[in-house]
């Protein structure tokens, strides 16, 4: 885990692994922030000489050489179409899976307009979009996806792998699990902080949703709402 001022402090070149409609916004991250991007690493686009106006590498050549870089898993995954989902997730599995076994360094891709109190804790390969204001010692575990105009605050911790989406909000000592995806302009709110919120491993709360209490693994609150394991 690392600070907001230990991660402006980095400055190897990045390299993405996958590719997702948001390249160009990342890119468009890593320049305001003056990081160089080398170009991408995709299992599905290897014949191809470029991607989104990034050259496509060899990956054996630039894993063999990881010290000189860092790398972030731009591959999103997304809960609304079963089938395209199963893809997403597994193409994204597959790239974290590179991360662990080639010991990838995961970058931070943090957009200079988000206010992050230097009491957040960030681990590798986290991402946080322009206007988010994350306070109050929120923890952000690796491999999370922060979109833009988040608001974050008062001892939230987040599991690893999740989404947060364009104008969500979670506030008030909440605990988010794994693999969770929080819809756009979504509140998660903890109306009594004296303790902690729970919100379990792989919950989807649909866009626009109000959460006022803990949720158990698997839920899916919204369209279709339940709180039973998903088939």
């Amino acid at each position: 885990m690392r600070t907001i001022e230990e991660i402006k402090q980095d400055s190897k070149p990045i390299i993405f692994l996958g590719s997702s409609n948001s390249m160009e916004n990342l890119v468009e991250i890593c320049k305001l922030n003056n990081r160089k991007v080398l170009g991408i690493v995709d299992p599905d686009y290897m014949s191809q000489p470029e991607l989104h106006g990034l050259p496509i590498l060899d990956k054996d050549t630039y894993f063999s050489q990881a010290d000189h870089y860092e790398f972030f898993v731009a591959s999103w995954w997304f809960p609304f179409k079963p089938p395209v989902f199963q893809r997403d997730r597994e193409k994204r599995n597959m790239l974290l899976g590179w991360m662990k076994e080639y010991n990838l360094t995961g970058a931070n891709i943090i957009h200079p307009t988000a206010v992050v109190s230097s009491s957040t804790k960030i681990d590798r390969n986290v991402a946080i979009g322009a206007l988010s204001v994350i306070l109050c010692n929120t923890t952000i575990h690796k491999n999370t996806v922060i979109r833009e105009q988040t608001y974050i605050s008062h001892d939230v911790e987040i599991g690893e792998n999740s989404v947060i989406q364009i104008k969500a909000t979670v506030t008030g000592r909440i605990k988010i699990g794994k693999n969770a995806y929080i819809g756009v302009g979504s509140t998660i709110m903890n109306g009594m902080p004296i303790t902690v919120m729970p919100i379990g491993d792989n919950v989807l709360v649909h866009p626009t949703m109000l959460v006022l209490n803990e949720l158990p693994d698997n839920a899916v609150v919204g369209l279709k709402s339940r709180t039973d394991p998903l088939g």
